[in-house]
């Protein structure tokens, strides 16, 4: 399935997008009868930048907290949720474009399935390593197609949990290294020490 790219909105705080430069105007008001030049650049400069997004048509722009906000924050879900990405699929197995490299993966030659969350300092990165006989293919929420990708993972392999990413979400900024698929059966702990050797030495 493949989409046309939907063109994401703008969101805006009104007090950003209106009160900021209107404040920014009222002070080189301000700034020019009183004499502050240094203010009066300083200000204008401010007022400028800030006055450009109002004066641009070509962006849209949608007030957050309104109903048309949850409107196109649901479309701009939809779109992410459907796009294949960098991936084609096909009975026997699928195709990844990842760093320019296009990968191909036989479902038949995954042996493991894992996700974890990397820890970025300010915030988690759900990951996924896929473990087969020649490599390992790891990605992340952030590649393109991901939801899709995780979607057909699902369906190929039904002991996969859908809410696996839900279930290692917490706690905060913990590994939380899960096995979803494991071809024979192993446990997590027996597991670690296969396909994470140099993790257990």
């Amino acid at each position: 399935m493949s989409n046309e790219r939907h063109q994401l909105a703008n969101y805006k705080s009104r007090v950003k997008h209106i009160f900021l430069p209107l404040i920014s105007w009222l002070l080189v008001v301000a700034c020019y009868w009183t004499d502050f030049t240094s203010g009066l650049i300083f200000f204008g400069l401010c007022a400028l930048v800030l006055t450009y997004p109002l004066l641009n048509l070509k962006q849209k722009s949608i007030f957050t907290g309104t109903q048309g906000h949850k409107a196109e924050t649901r479309k701009d879900f939809n779109f992410i949720y459907n796009d294949l990405g960098n991936f084609t699929y096909s009975a026997s197995g699928f195709d990844a474009l990842l760093n320019s490299k296009n990968i191909h993966t036989d479902w038949k030659d995954i042996r493991a399935i894992f996700g974890y969350k990397a820890d970025l300092f300010t915030t988690d990165l759900i990951c996924m390593d896929i473990h087969s006989a020649e490599k390992v293919l790891r990605l992340t929420e952030e590649t393109a197609g991901w939801y899709q990708f995780n979607s057909k993972m699902a369906g190929q392999f039904p002991s996969i949990d859908p809410k696996w990413c839900i279930d290692i979400a917490s706690p905060a900024f913990e590994t939380t290294l899960t096995l979803l698929y494991e071809k024979d059966g192993m446990e997590l702990s027996q597991a670690i020490t296969v396909y994470y050797p140099q993790q257990t030495k």
